[in-house]
């Protein structure tokens, strides 16, 4: 959810700080959302690759107190420079989206449904839901505020990821645990015929 409002509150307010508050104009604000979109949709991707080799809990962490860093970056930086801290939020921000619906459904694996309405359909409203309020926000004072306000919801989801405890060892971690073995492949069924 934390997660959730930070991305919505990003493509709801990015495009129009840059096109107003930096004085970038229409193009570039649009040009600002699609980069951050852009390079959201690779760091999606990538998420995958490196919980594959790092572990999923590692991987979102990382994510977070990447997320923070850039994002504090994009209230600071002016144009043109601004794509870059940009482009590095959608990248960060997005690794952790499909780590955390998983981790979900290892959470309650006898409720695949439940969890998958909970990590996306919940998660997601929650993060609309809040938008609007960010936007009010941003007209009582500025859009800056609104980014900066922004930054409270990943140190709050970087402490709630670090609590966690993956529900599923990685082949890795358990073959690298002294005395335990690796899990094999699961062997054919043996058919006996009278």
């Amino acid at each position: 959810m934390l997660r959730s409002i930070v991305y919505f509150g990003l493509t709801s307010l990015v495009a129009l700080y840059v096109g107003t508050s930096l004085r970038g104009g229409k193009g570039l604000g649009e040009a600002a959302l699609t980069t951050m979109v852009g390079f959201g949709a690779v760091g999606t991707i990538t998420g995958g690759r490196l919980a594959d080799r790092f572990g999923r809990l590692p991987v979102t962490r990382v994510s977070f107190a990447a997320s923070l860093v850039s994002l504090l970056a994009i209230a600071l930086t002016p144009l043109p420079w601004v794509f870059l801290p940009i482009a590095v939020t959608g990248f960060v921000l997005f690794q952790s989206f499909s780590l955390t619906v998983t981790l979900g459904q290892d959470y309650l694996p006898t409720r695949i449904g439940t969890s998958s309405g909970v990590t996306l359909g919940l998660a997601i409203s929650v993060g609309g839901l809040v938008a609007p309020g960010l936007g009010a926000l941003a007209d009582a004072t500025s859009l800056r505020v609104s980014l900066l306000v922004l930054l409270a919801f990943l140190p709050a989801g970087l402490a709630i990821a670090w609590r966690l405890r993956d529900p599923r060892p990685t082949r890795m971690q358990s073959s690298e645990r002294p005395g335990v073995a690796a899990p094999s492949a699961p062997s054919a069924p043996v058919l006996h015929v009278p």
